[in-house]
């Protein structure tokens, strides 16, 4: 059977974080820094204001993008078709649109103890603004105040979402990672690719520095190995192997990462390189060089494909991560169509549609295309 590597994305993000309101803070500082215990949910309609987010207005519309245009809006709604009938049917797990198993990323709200969560806030939103950007009780009265730093928000519990690391670790829970038996009952299969998916949303925010986009996707690598990693253990093991061994390979083909030696096999110190590597990476002032390098590094990798030892899956499994990192790292650099390379590089998302017909060979060979067509002329 046809399968392809690249479905939609999930519907969901893990909630993480729950505040309670702010008592005693000054202007410029507040006084409670969120924890595990003091997050309090109020729901969308804190944000749906015409005069907040919720008015036509470029500064004022982020409400009207999400609930007209993103799929996170709908991410409840998923619940209730007749897919995911099936599958929770198949499971005995009930009514999808209760079962946490299906709400932790369908439907965050679900679940929460009822001191997180206001009466304001409905579980059928889905994934809806707090779910990125955290319990708002604390900040959302003062996160508009002109006295008030970014850093002062993000001291009243405001996720910091221009931190490639924090972004990508709202996102990878439910990204990435699949209950296996939720897979053999139907659930389509996700990769984590934190920039192309960035990129695919609909826009209701500005990126505050240049060439966020390719240390985007980095940084979403090593998060997505390390999340694999750290869930690597009883029935998961089976299912994610090939993907962690095919991250293990990415990661050790881009330079100045000191990859080479990573031990794939030991788990717990894969998930702690990778967290460290993320860190670093997120912190650092991306240039265009990296991107360049980074580029030419894994257009250089087409012998990979011909080695016979490495099984097939993975061998499918690394096509398709290069091809995300290729594509992320060749359009920042050159994002006009009628660039060098768009054409191979559209042959090479072509040759990884299709699991039950990849080709390793034709692929190695498109990759050679692809190389010579990137690299300048002497």
């Amino acid at each position: 059977m046809s399968k392809s590597f690249f479905p939609l994305f999930a519907s969901g993000v893990i909630v993480s974080l729950h505040v309670l309101p702010l008592r005693g803070a000054t202007a410029a500082s507040p006084s409670v820094s969120p924890t595990q215990d003091n997050v309090r949910f109020v729901g969308a309609v804190g944000c749906q204001s015409s005069m907040c987010h919720g008015g036509a207005s470029p500064s004022r519309d982020q409400f009207t993008i999400w609930s007209r245009d993103d799929f996170h809006s709908r991410a409840y709604a998923t619940l209730v078709t007749a897919r995911s009938v099936r599958i929770a049917e198949s499971l005995g797990l009930g009514s999808a649109a209760e079962s946490t198993r299906c709400t932790t990323c369908h439907a965050p709200f679900v679940g929460l103890p009822p001191d997180h969560v206001a009466s304001s806030a409905n579980a059928t939103e889905g994934v809806s603004c707090e779910t990125c950007h955290n319990g708002a009780s604390a900040w959302l009265r003062g996160h508009t105040r002109p006295d008030w730093t970014y850093a002062d928000r993000i001291h009243a519990g405001l996720r910091d979402l221009r931190s490639a690391y924090v972004r990508a670790n709202t996102c990878v829970a439910c990204h990435q990672v699949i209950d296996p038996a939720l897979l053999k009952a139907g659930h389509p299969e996700l990769i984590f690719e934190l920039d192309g998916q960035t990129a695919s949303e609909p826009r209701h925010w500005k990126e505050k520095e240049e060439w966020f986009g390719p240390k985007a996707w980095l940084v979403g690598q090593a998060v997505a190995l390390c999340k694999i990693s750290t869930n690597m253990h009883g029935e998961f093991l089976p299912d994610l192997l090939a993907q962690q061994k095919a991250l293990v390979w990415l990661l050790q083909q881009v330079s100045g990462l000191n990859a080479k030696d990573l031990p794939a096999d030991r788990l717990a110190a894969t998930a702690y390189w990778s967290d460290q590597l993320a860190r670093s990476i997120s912190a650092k002032d991306w240039k265009p060089e990296m991107s360049r390098e980074a580029l030419a590094a894994l257009a250089a990798t087409s012998t990979s494909f011909l080695d016979n030892g490495v099984p097939l899956p993975e061998r499918e499994l690394r096509a398709e991560r290069l091809v995300l990192g290729l594509d992320r790292l060749f359009k920042s650099l050159h994002p006009e169509p009628s660039a060098t390379g768009h054409a191979e590089l559209s042959a090479l998302f072509a040759a990884v549609q299709d699991r039950a017909r990849f080709d390793p060979q034709a692929f190695a060979a498109q990759l050679q295309k692809f190389a010579a067509a990137i690299t300048p002329p002497k």
